[in-house]
């Protein structure tokens, strides 16, 4: 089951906090920049279940928790309020540095065909339990059906074209013969 983990550092912006967001396994230091400051995450096909972490690192010791509703997660388009999708399972880490949970990673299928787009946000509290600036990265499932789309039906399609030129070209061989 492969890992996908990020280190997530807050700084005080003047009253408000700031976030610098980076992967740490598999890609080390792929940290945001100012295009897409919080990188996404792009599941592969057939892979399976994806185990996610988040750790907070504090350095200015500001007392930044996930809150106790840490992620909303939602497919296509960014949550607006409290929900999991049912891609995601088995949250863990609640009121704590280190949030975890596993992407399923099963969709797009053969009965769910559209590529998952899963917005999510992360919310945050400070030491005193107040909201804090929360962070809304991408996570794009490759699901199990990729390799079956592109090994069956782009052959077959293929397939099917040259069993039509075949058929044209047939005729026309006839049509010429017998004029």
């Amino acid at each position: 089951m492969p890992n996908v983990n990020f280190t997530a550092t807050p700084t005080l912006s003047g009253s408000a906090i700031s976030w610098r967001l980076c992967h740490t396994d598999p890609n080390p230091d792929n940290c945001g920049n100012t295009k897409n400051p919080f990188p996404d995450v792009t599941l592969k096909a057939n892979q399976g279940n994806y185990t996610f972490k988040f750790t907070i690192n504090d350095p200015a010791k500001l007392g930044i928790k996930f809150s106790n509703d840490p992620i909303w997660v939602q497919q296509g388009s960014q949550p607006t309020g409290p929900g999991v999708d049912a891609q995601i399972t088995q949250l863990t880490g609640q009121g704590t540095t280190e949030l975890k949970f596993k992407d399923l990673n099963d969709k797009p299928n053969n009965g769910n065909p559209d590529p998952v787009i899963l917005k999510y946000q992360l919310n945050f509290v400070d030491g005193n339990n107040q909201p804090v600036t929360s962070l809304d990265p991408d996570i794009t499932n490759g699901g199990t059906n990729t390799k079956y789309y592109s090994d069956i039906w782009l052959p077959l399609g293929a397939a099917f074209l040259v069993g039509i030129m075949a058929t044209i070209l047939f005729r026309k061989f006839v049509l010429s013969k017998a004029a």
